[in-house]
């Protein structure tokens, strides 16, 4: 199957997204629930909390924005981090002096790319395979280190068009999260959800939403680590206090699933009230 070349934008966030959620379980399952606290400084913690109140400040009442921590770090913060604690990420990331070496290159390509100036076809070859390389080694670890092995794909994120995001489980199984927010909405109204999956072995990957209560639905596909977008639009037949919108995803043709004819899936929670109160 031939891959095209990421744009580096995406590039970058799937890196960044693959460190973070590698970090988070290796670090947990190494240091315990206070890991943070364990691998970062107060400085850094500190930074990151400055960084929070400014998108608190910058996007009031608009979007939800992720709580305090290894969420606002940079990627080379993540890089300094993950040096400083190689041992818990090595089995999945392997040799620290070429591994380091490679997103340190990467890190000094993407300065280029966010001041503006214009990337060479080789250098975003070159972030697009070094993203890909680092997703797919922690693709593989997180496969190999569920309790029974695992070959299905995964969820990797999914944000909805307030800003809402999912808190992805970290244990595999058919339900990657949920969000209980249950922001408002009324008919009419359209909420777009930004999805990323990934799957160890670079397959296509199908996207499936629906409204449990109208059953309206969208339908996509994504390359593995490529962002796609479903669109719910609100129904009178969504009116309910409590309306949970199902997105699911599997291989593209497929013949065995993780669940019953899908492979991982999410829930988020809404309010869905009539244009004018009864």
């Amino acid at each position: 199957m031939i891959r095209m070349t990421v744009e580096p934008t995406v590039a970058v966030t799937t890196l960044e997204r693959a460190l973070r959620q590698l970090m988070r379980r290796e670090f947990e399952q190494r240091y315990g629930p206070a890991w943070l606290d364990h691998v970062t400084t107060p400085e850094q913690r500190e930074k990151w909390k400055g960084r929070y109140d400014q998108e608190v400040a910058r996007r009031p009442g608009v979007v939800a924005v992720p709580s305090v921590g290894l969420e606002y770090s940079e990627l080379y913060e993540l890089i300094q981090i993950a040096e400083r604690h190689w041992e818990p990420l090595s089995g999945a990331l392997g040799k620290k002096a070429k591994v380091v070496t490679l997103l340190e290159h990467f890190e000094r390509v993407r300065n280029s790319a966010s001041h503006s100036r214009e990337l060479m076809p080789f250098e975003r070859d070159l972030m697009s395979g070094i993203s890909g390389e680092i997703r797919n080694k922690v693709t593989l670890h997180m496969t190999s280190t569920a309790p029974d092995g695992d070959p299905y794909p995964r969820i990797e994120s999914v944000v909805d068009s307030f800003g809402d995001s999912i808190d992805i489980v970290p244990q595999l199984s058919e339900i990657a999260g949920k969000s209980w927010r249950y922001v408002i909405v009324q008919p009419g109204d359209s909420v777009t959800f930004t999805c990323v999956g990934v799957d160890a072995q670079g397959r296509d990957l199908e996207w499936e939403l629906r409204s449990t209560k109208s059953g309206g639905s969208d339908q996509a596909v994504s390359r593995s680590g490529e962002p796609v977008e479903l669109t719910w639009r609100v129904q009178e037949a969504d009116i309910v206090e409590s309306n949970a919108i199902n997105i699911q995803m599997s291989v593209k043709g497929a013949t065995y699933h993780r669940a019953n004819g899908f492979d991982h899936r999410v829930f988020f929670m809404y309010r869905v009230r009539p244009l004018s109160e009864p």
